[in-house]
């Protein structure tokens, strides 16, 4: 019934708007509440305007008046009739014409115009993108390094505690779940990437779970709903520091990465070796990829490290580490291949970025021996940062280490001998020096994101000229879309978990050790989700897979899904530079 109901294209094309207007709605939902949290962090005016009675009516002014652009062309352009919406359907799909009178769908014109439109959306992601961090930064300098003494700040230094909080939680909600899903859909569209309905696909699934991962954010830190759900789940409501909420989770996550990486890693190394001769030193990086993912996720399956965070501990659930010094060494190791890890991602991205511009930047990086030189010291000067407490300050005994443990861990007293651990003394040297490690990050973060706008506006640029071959063109859209991919899966299971992390130990936030909990999990996580976007977004190694498979070649079967979606959910079909329908179920 719903289906038949939906297949007259004028009703597809409505509900298509209507979809559209409340994607944009949660967004500015999501905006507005922002907002209110950084206007209550400031005494005076700001905060009487956030809790005046004119200002949710304001908001709500300013969100329909900010979702009208995105019905920008059905109010411009005039609608198309139901013959021409058929004919565009099977101009852009004619595998599809078959299965047309069973599907209700919504096609628009393909034209310079619908992706210039779209362009100003991506545009408009990236200013959110960049206008959060930049006030989640302001809060922080505020209320961490600034903080005057008085009694009026020690009167409100919890309640700004706990909007910096709600702050940074739901800033990391809304990126991974709303405005990186967005920011990738529009992309795939834009640049008119073949993988674009596998993206859009995983795009939705990321919009559907934003409001079951914002409720639960929002059940667990905001301390009244937590308090309240702990009582009717019969369990202490005082406290949740050092609880881990997340250890049910936990368990399950490192044994499925684990078996990924065990099962992907051989094919991609094979493939890198053997059939990649043509990608020079491209081949390396993606085994220094993975070579560096698979050594990390081997450090977690042997230690099982968690966090205790706020306390500066971290207990190894190991047998094999009970010694004082093999920990600390284990530690020290273990850190490195987190930096590792970290930074082949990095080289991979400026590897792809340089080879973009034709000349000495690409030459630099592909034939010029100085670009090795400058990785591998650029290797070693980041490893001496990471370890520059070890350089500088010796490593504590024994008898300091438990006293280090009972003094911020007392309540483990009675497991202390039987535990693997490493605590170092909680002080202002520590917490200043997380706080470089955050801004580190932050620079990689702000670093990607200017090198990938730049890549944008040079695609753009190529787009609209004609002085350039077609196979140019292709090179050009497969390297922005490696870049962004590896961009979007570094950005959410590498760079965001880690630079939270280094927040929840700077600002001492009791959830610290669940939100380690999670942090961790999604770092366990990198490695086989980078494994399968190299099998997906590398064309030769997914046709390499798909015959392996199928017996036939990714060309022959990269319609498979489109053709199942008119019994699954709302998907995007994005393929080639012909396609531009909604097919709606």
């Amino acid at each position: 019934m719903r289906t038949a109901f939906f297949t007259h294209p004028y009703v597809a094309l409505v509900h298509w708007s209507f979809l559209a207007t409340f994607i944009g709605h949660t967004n500015f939902a999501v905006v507005w509440s922002l907002f209110y949290r950084y206007f209550m962090g400031f005494f005076g005016w700001p905060a009487r305007l956030a809790e005046s009675v004119w200002f949710m009516p304001l908001l709500a002014l300013l969100t329909y008046v900010a979702c009208t652009p995105l019905l920008y062309p059905l109010i411009i352009y005039p609608i198309p009739d139901a013959p021409r919406i058929k004919e565009l359907f099977r101009q852009q799909l004619p595998h599809l014409q078959e299965y047309e009178s069973k599907m209700s769908y919504a096609c628009v014109p393909n034209s310079d115009a619908s992706r210039f439109f779209i362009l100003i959306v991506i545009v408009l992601f990236v200013t959110f993108l960049i206008m959060g961090i930049v006030l989640y930064g302001i809060m922080l300098h505020r209320i961490y390094i600034t903080n005057p003494h008085d009694a009026l700040f020690r009167t409100t230094t919890r309640l700004h505690n706990m909007l910096v909080k709600a702050f940074g939680v739901q800033l990391f909600v809304g990126y991974v779940f709303l405005c990186l899903p967005c920011m990738a859909m529009f992309a795939a569209f834009y640049a008119q990437w073949e993988e674009g309905t596998t993206i859009c696909a995983f795009s939705f699934a990321m919009l559907q779970l934003h409001g079951s991962a914002d409720f639960v954010t929002m059940m667990y830190f905001i301390t009244p709903y937590r308090k309240k759900l702990m009582e009717i789940l019969w369990r202490n409501p005082l406290s949740m520091i050092y609880v881990d909420g997340a250890e049910w989770l936990a368990k399950y996550t490192l044994p499925i990465t684990a078996l990924i990486e065990v099962t992907c890693a051989p094919y991609v190394i094979f493939l890198a070796l053997f059939h990649s001769r043509q990608m020079k030193r491209y081949r390396f990086l993606i085994l220094n990829n993975v070579v560096g993912s698979c050594l990390l996720n081997l450090a977690f399956c042997l230690a099982k490290p968690h966090y205790m965070f706020p306390a500066a501990c971290v207990i190894n659930d190991s047998t094999l580490l009970r010694n004082h010094y093999s920990n600390v060494a284990y530690n020290c190791v273990f850190v490195l291949l987190l930096l590792y890890s970290d930074m082949s991602i990095v080289w991979s991205l400026f590897y792809r970025y340089f080879i973009a511009f034709p000349g000495w930047p690409s030459d630099f990086v592909d034939k010029g021996n100085l670009a090795l030189f400058l990785a591998v010291g650029g290797q070693v000067l980041m490893s001496a940062v990471v370890l520059f407490p070890l350089l500088v300050f010796p490593i504590p005994s024994p008898l300091t280490q438990k006293s280090l443990f009972l003094q911020q861990l007392p309540q483990l007293k009675g497991q202390e001998p039987y535990l693997s651990y490493v605590c170092i003394a909680h002080s202002e040297t520590a917490t200043s020096y997380a706080l470089l490690r955050l801004i580190i990050l932050i620079g990689f973060f702000a670093t990607g994101t200017t090198l990938f706008c730049i890549m944008s506006y040079k695609l753009a640029v190529l787009k609209s000229s004609r002085g350039y071959f077609g196979s140019t063109q292709k090179m050009h859209r497969m390297l922005y879309k490696a870049v962004a991919v590896q961009l979007f899966i570094g950005y959410i299971f590498f760079l965001f978990p880690t630079a939270v992390a280094m927040l929840t130990y700077y600002c001492q936030w009791k959830e610290g050790t669940t939100i380690a909990s999670i942090c961790t999990m999604l770092v366990q996580f990198h490695g086989c989700v980078d494994l399968l976007t190299m099998m997906y977004f590398i064309t030769p190694y997914r046709q390499k897979f798909m015959k392996m498979m199928t017996g036939k070649r990714a060309e022959e079967t990269k319609f498979t899904t489109t053709i199942t979606v008119a019994y699954s959910s709302s998907r995007f079909t994005n393929k080639g530079s012909a396609n531009s329908c909604t097919l709606l179920s």
